[in-house]
């Protein structure tokens, strides 16, 4: 399945949606997914990413805007990855609004 994904989504999920430890065959999806939501160099240059002391990345807005979401193609295997842990933050009641529109594409209106 293919989604389309904003910068933001894209670093979001990376720092917070997937999982650090597990099995051998989760953490070979979850380093496909490294991979493919990454920025790529020129992403980086393009959108003048930056890290500021206190360790936030910051980027260009207006740059993020005129290049557009990224479309990433997810395996039934890494979506359900991401779906899992946005299901348990919503069970848990610990989505907020930033992240009801990466619940959508995950795991489907709510």
């Amino acid at each position: 399945m293919k989604v389309e994904l904003s910068v933001w989504e894209r670093l979001w999920l990376l720092n917070n949606a997937l999982p650090r430890q597990g099995k051998v065959t989760t953490l070979k999806i979850v380093q496909q997914l490294i991979a493919d939501l990454g920025l790529s160099g020129e992403e980086f240059a393009q959108l003048g990413v930056e890290e500021t002391d206190d360790g936030k990345i910051t980027w260009s807005q207006e740059k993020d805007r005129e290049m557009g979401p990224k479309e990433i193609e997810f395996s039934a295997a890494s979506l359900m990855l991401v779906a899992d842990k946005l299901k348990a933050m919503s069970e848990a009641e610990e989505l907020d609004l930033g992240l009801v529109s990466l619940y959508d594409k995950f795991v489907g209106e709510g």
